[in-house]
This record gives structure tokens, sequence and C-alpha cells, in this order.
């Protein structure tokens, strides 16, 4: 028989003192900032990595990628625009460096309508406007939070920008004459994150909460508590159903924005998360710890199927087969189905008591 080498294409990458991750918007690449300054980008397919390079003489502490343009921010305060040839090298004429801030710049969003306008948070409690193609300053918030700005987005349908503060707050302020409109108090610890689903906002803090918010109405919608821990990061997933959470309990969770529960859990090898992330096709986990990069397959979509794959328990676990053709659940009731991947239809199921935590896939030889 034929053996399968299913360990020809890594599934990590390693990487010390990683402080942030950004995924090209193509989701071919992805863009690793480090503690000592440097910037490494790996072609996800062959996890090679295509260009290192250092931005910042201090740590890289936040980023986006637009295109070709990339966006970072140090803790010496300075932000960068560095402009990136095809080859990934770096377009030194044409890169920009922005002071402004006098601490650790936190967090950064670049409006979705115009890229010329970039928002920044910063240690030292202050938002700035940044005009990109100028480098200059359009506008700051010199005291915004009473504590460093942790989280910034802009909310482009209701003409308005979100902050987030240590200080546990967030702050609602008109796009246009930079008036806050409306301070909510949401967390006890420092707000690690903002992201939106519709009219809803949704964030997370140290406190290990996560709060969903009613916009339109200023108001808390549901507080959750999955993580025992502090949660480090909070994404929407593209189905815009689906929440993915990770902190300090090394535990990844998805859960249903709309009902608030828990679909299922995914454990790590014991490292603490700073990042995860999923493509749009939910196929693909990316998780970021301070030492590696891990990426591994997952089976969002069948979950989201309308199919019922254990009718009286939440999923614990879901794995996928190494020929792609199958995933394997487990259930909270110690319940075991094997999935096909394609139709979503059961092919075998089995008990195997309430104890059981774990179900895989191992390749074997045909």
């Amino acid at each position: 028989g034929k053996r399968h080498r299913y360990s020809e294409v890594p599934t990590e990458i390693s990487c010390n003192d990683v402080s942030v991750v950004a995924l090209s918007k193509s989701e071919l690449y992805l863009y690793v900032g480090q503690q000592d300054g440097f910037v490494s980008i790996y072609e996800l397919k062959t996890l090679e990595c295509r260009a290192r390079w250092r931005v910042h003489r201090g740590g890289v502490h936040a980023m986006i990628i637009n295109d070709r343009d990339l966006f970072t921010g140090s803790e010496e305060g300075l932000v960068q625009i560095t402009r990136l040839n095809e080859d990934f090298s770096k377009d030194q004429a044409n890169s920009l460096t922005l002071y402004g801030h006098n601490d650790t710049v936190r967090c950064m969003s670049l409006h979705p309508g115009d890229s010329t306008k970039l928002l920044t948070g910063s240690a030292d409690r202050s938002i700035i406007l940044w005009n990109t193609d100028t480098g200059m300053e359009d506008h700051t918030i010199a005291h915004a939070h009473i504590l460093a700005v942790t989280a910034i987005v802009w909310v482009v349908e209701t003409r308005e920008f979100i902050s987030a503060g240590a200080e546990g707050s967030i702050n609602i302020w008109d796009m246009h004459s930079y008036k806050l409109m409306k301070r909510l108090e949401a967390h006890s610890k420092p707000i690690t994150a903002l992201v939106f689903r519709g009219n809803r906002m949704i964030s997370s803090s140290l406190d290990t909460d996560i709060i969903t918010w009613n916009l339109a109405k200023r108001e808390t919608d549901v507080s959750i508590r999955f993580h025992e821990k502090p949660i480090h990061s909070l994404k929407v997933l593209s189905d815009m159903k689906t929440i993915v959470s990770a902190g300090a309990d090394k535990l990844i969770r998805f859960f249903d924005v709309d009902t608030s529960l828990q679909l299922y859990t995914v454990p790590t090898d014991g490292r603490e998360i700073l990042d995860v992330m999923v493509n749009k096709e939910m196929t693909r986990l990316i998780t970021a710890c301070p030492d590696k990069i891990v990426i591994q397959s997952i089976c969002l979509k069948s979950i989201r199927n309308e199919v019922r794959l254990h009718e009286s328990t939440q999923i614990k676990m879901v794995d996928i087969s190494h020929t792609g053709r199958q995933f394997v659940t487990c259930s909270q009731d110690g319940e075991i189905g094997i999935w096909n991947l394609e139709t979503f239809k059961l092919e075998a199921s089995m008990k195997n008591g309430a104890g059981l935590k774990k179900a895989r896939f191992f390749p074997q030889d045909e």
C-alpha cells in the first residue's frame, strides 16, 4: 500500500517574540510583528518566509495590511506606513513615519471606504486621525480615555468611530465633529477587542467577560463568560453568526452570536494565545502564540449547515480527516459522529460514555 505523507506541508511557524499578526486581504500571506521591531511575511500555502525587515526600534504592537501598504504602531509611539514592492521589499522612497504619540501605539483602524484616513490609539490616552497620503495629523483627541486606548474601530453607517480603554469604558465619537456622543461603562478591566455584527457591537476584556451591545439603544444586550482567564482575541467570522475568542486560559472557543451558546472548544498545547484568525471559507484556523504560529484545518461550515450533529448536547470538539472527506464530532454526552464533509450526512455514530473528551482521525495505509 501507499503511505500518505501528510507532514510534507508544515503546520507551525516557529517565530520568537510574536506580538501581533495580520492576514492579507487575499488570505495568501500572514504578517507577523515582533517585540524586536521586525515584521516577517509568510506565504500560507508553503509557510515560506518571503520577507523580513525591521520597521521599528521597539516592539510592533499594532498592525494593518491594506494591499501593498503596511501600517504598524510601535512601543516608542511611532506609526510607520511601509509601502511594499511586488517582491515584498520596502519602497523606502514612498514610506512614511508619523510622529504624534508619545507612548506605545496600541491599536489602529483604517477607514473602510477611504484608505487615506487612519485612526490610532495609544497608551498616552490619545486618539489621532492621520492622512495616510501626507503623513499629517488631521485631528487629535488628547485625553480620549482615562487610561490607555486599547481598541478603536470605524462605524461608517452611523458616521461614528468607537474607542475602548484600559479603564474598561467604551467611547462613541462623532466622525465629523470629534465630539464624545456616549460613554458606555463596560468592563472592570482593560478592553482587548471591539467587533461588529450589524447593529450589535461585541467587546472582550481582561476581566474574562464578553459583552454584546445594542448600538441603537446604546445599552448592553448580553454578558457572556466562557473564559476563566483574560481574553486576548475576539473575531466575528465571515458567516456573521459565529464568534471566536481566545486568551490566557489557552483555549479557543466558538459561540453563536445570536443565542450566545458555545458551539465547541479547541484546546491548544498549553501555550498562551495572543490572537486567533479564521479564513473567509472557515476552513483554516490560525493561532498566534508568543513563540509560534499554528495553522490547522477546521470545518465550521459543516456546523453551520443547519444540520443538528448531536441532538441532545453541545459539541465539544471537531476534527477533520487527513483526506479532507470526513469530519468527526464529539458531543458532551459522549457520542461520536463521523460525517461526510461534502453532504454533511452522518456516516457512522457510536456511544462511548460521558467521560469522552477527544476523538481524532489518524492517517492509515491504503
